[in-house]
């Protein structure tokens, strides 16, 4: 009997597989690609009907019907009519041991020992007994794999390239091709090619590191940063968004990058990047700059001009209404953030000192004395970003100390200062995206 394979997975009292839903037994095939780990491989045997060309796909059967269905993984020997398949240019060995079709229109040959060897996926379909003759499989016929060609032909790069082009990949130099790294951690991620996908990940981390790396897609961004997420490549993660973050900043008119890196992290659901991308927006632009209002003034101190968050230009052409509010209510809410840091942040109880009051007297005067000094530095400039604020406040209060009043000696609780001051500057960092609205995980 002429018999297609399938490849696929126990899972549960489910029957799962790459891509398409059947129904084989009374079992459903789960139309998600699930996870391979600690599940038992399997081939549905799909009888063909008398008759039936070799092209022809898999069958299901619903309600007692029979309908086409194409699955990721079958056997063909012949391509759909009129589809006309080329044999690849880099990728056809003579010798090659495994016919492979890609998008019904590119046939390669390679060896199987290249796909076998790191490969989980491929070692085990490599390794399933025919149905009826229970002996390892043997595929005379081409692979059909629903891969893309740019993403199997990089496969095939990094399966048979030369120690110098590995060498090659890793800084200083300017040869990185991203799209075909991306493509290779694409196709490791989906045929778990562990040291491959190690590898590809090592190459980027290497390169993110270099600030005059430019992405040439940020749609092609947003897939490694999930990559990464998924991996839990933390500190690649972090590179990844403090690079876009920087390109944010310096380009805020490129609303691609921007509109962009919101579309990821409310997909990947990274609350803590989500606040940073606004923040940072609303700096670039920047929005925190005013002039300070007179010392001798009576006049109350002014949240800003918001009236020029609304400038078509700058922000209406690529957000939407729950992106412009969110805007709109960070800048607000960090601007009067703020105006409260004007008074001195009030000094936790501290049951060990005897003389608290005095502590927290040479407290008020050192903030006011800083206050001033950021002033002068800025060239008389307020800053209204709560986030220069507490980054110059953290740097100064290490390197000056508190004095008691009117007097040469440090204050008791200098300690317990410098402890508040660190807390209060995570705190913030830690719910940046609250004042942009940004939804609770």
């Amino acid at each position: 009997m002429n018999v297609q394979c399938v490849l696929g997975f126990w899972r549960n009292n489910d029957i799962c597989f790459f891509g398409e839903r059947l129904k084989v037994r009374g079992m459903v095939i789960d139309d998600r690609l699930e996870a391979r780990n600690d599940r038992a491989r399997f081939v549905v045997g799909c009888p063909r009907p008398p008759h039936t060309s070799q092209q022809a796909l898999p069958l299901k059967c619903v309600q007692g019907k029979k309908s086409r269905v194409r699955s990721p993984v079958s056997m063909a020997s012949k391509g759909e009519s009129g589809q006309s398949i080329k044999k690849d240019r880099d990728y056809y060995y003579s010798d090659g041991s495994c016919l492979i079709r890609i998008e019904n229109r590119l046939l390669l040959k390679i060896h199987r020992s290249r796909l076998e060897d790191d490969s989980v996926v491929f070692r085990d379909m490599f390794s399933l007994p025919q149905p009826d003759t229970g002996n390892p499989q043997e595929f005379d016929e081409p692979i059909i794999l629903h891969d893309s060609v740019r993403d199997f032909r990089a496969l095939c790069w990094a399966l048979y390239a030369r120690p110098s082009e590995i060498a090659a990949q890793m800084p200083p130099t300017d040869k990185i091709n991203m799209l075909r790294i991306v493509s290779i951690i694409t196709m490791a991620q989906k045929y778990d090619f562990e040291d491959l996908r190690n590898w590809a990940f090592g190459v980027l981390d290497a390169h993110l590191r270099e600030t005059r790396i430019l992405c040439p897609d940020w749609t092609v961004m947003g897939r490694l940063l999930e990559f990464a997420n998924a991996n839990n490549k933390k500190e690649l993660v972090i590179r990844i968004e403090q690079k876009w973050l920087r390109n944010i900043m310096t380009l805020p008119h490129q609303g691609n990058c921007f509109v962009k890196a919101l579309d990821t992290a409310e997909h990947l659901n990274l609350r803590h990047f989500h606040g940073k991308i606004y923040h940072c927006y609303l700096k670039a632009l920047g929005k925190f700059n005013s002039s300070p209002a007179k010392e001798d003034s009576d006049a109350p101190v002014h949240i800003g001009n918001a009236a020029s968050l609304i400038e078509r230009e700058l922000i209406c052409d690529h957000l939407d209404d729950t992106r412009r509010l969110r805007l709109y209510h960070g800048f607000l809410s960090l601007m009067q953030l703020r105006n409260n840091l004007d008074k001195s942040l009030p000094l936790s109880d501290n049951d060990h000192c005897q003389k608290h009051i005095n502590c927290q007297r040479g407290w008020d005067i050192w903030w006011s004395e800083f206050l001033v000094g950021m002033q002068k530095a800025q060239r008389g400039e307020r800053s209204c970003d709560p986030d220069d604020f507490f980054q110059e406040l953290e740097q100064r209060i290490m390197a000056r100390p508190i004095l008691v009043p009117y007097g040469t000696r440090e204050v008791y609780c200098q300690a317990l200062i410098k402890a508040q001051v660190c807390a209060t500057k995570k705190q913030f960092d830690d719910t940046l995206a609250d004042h942009f609205m940004i939804p609770a995980e």
